[in-house]
């Protein structure tokens, strides 16, 4: 009972690490999708902003570049066309500063996330190590408890099958003694006929002076007995 326990334990440790290792892959699998679709959609809203931006600054600056250019269409046109060039040339060289300020700090967030997911990837894999090292080590248990059961279960009917082969012998052998038994009882009964017998004509025939006397009779009956019982009777 107790090896069907341990077994039992072992199997149910077995079943929960595989589920364990399951849900720890799954997991790591989500949390890699999860950020690369939050990096992605970071650097899309970052881009599509800037570009509003950029469009919207440059409708302000075009609005006022008109505005000036109303007022001094005459006098500065060409001073405000070139103001325009180079306030243009200028804009577009913030925006492309102010684009790579960005990139380069999405770039930095997003190698800073990777970074962790492969940190927690680590972590992840030699947890994995460990859960098929238990896994295996349970299954190698397993195997074991069942090997010692077999065994076990092997020496039992061995021990039993014993313990039939001696309990048939001892009744083959209890039998025979009570055979010889009977048999040496029913010799002895002949014998002991046949002595008082033998006995009974001695003592008519003899003379009353050689008779036994009753007492005398009783004396040396043992030895009488004893005389006719066989040394190997009831060993």
């Amino acid at each position: 009972a107790a090896i069907e326990q341990e077994k039992n334990r072992a199997k149910e440790h077995l079943e929960q690490v595989t589920r364990d290792v399951d849900a720890l892959r799954q997991q790591h699998a989500a949390e890699l999708q999860r950020l690369r679709d939050e990096v992605e959609a970071k650097e899309a809203e970052w881009r599509e902003k800037l570009a509003h931006e950029v469009e919207l600054e440059t409708q302000k600056r075009l609005e006022m570049v008109k505005e000036e250019l109303l007022e001094e269409r005459d006098r500065k046109l060409d001073e405000v066309i070139e103001k325009m060039g180079r306030e243009q040339l200028l804009i577009q060289q913030q925006h492309r500063q102010r684009i790579d300020e960005v990139e380069r700090s999405t770039r930095a967030e997003a190698s800073a996330q990777l970074k962790s997911a492969s940190e927690e990837n680590a972590k992840l894999v030699e947890t994995l190590k460990l859960k098929d090292f238990e896994a295996a080590a349970a299954e190698k248990r397993l195997a074991a408890l069942e090997v010692i059961n077999t065994e076990k279960q092997q020496r039992i009917l061995e021990y039993e099958a014993e313990l039939e082969e001696r309990r048939k012998q001892n009744q083959a052998l209890l039998e025979e003694k009570e055979e010889e038994a009977q048999k040496w009882k029913s010799v002895i009964q002949d014998r002991e006929a046949v002595g008082i017998e033998e006995r009974g004509a001695v003592l008519i025939k003899r003379p009353r002076c050689f008779r036994f006397r009753r007492a005398e009779w009783s004396m040396h009956r043992p030895v009488l007995r004893k005389t006719l019982t066989p040394r190997s009777s009831f060993n």
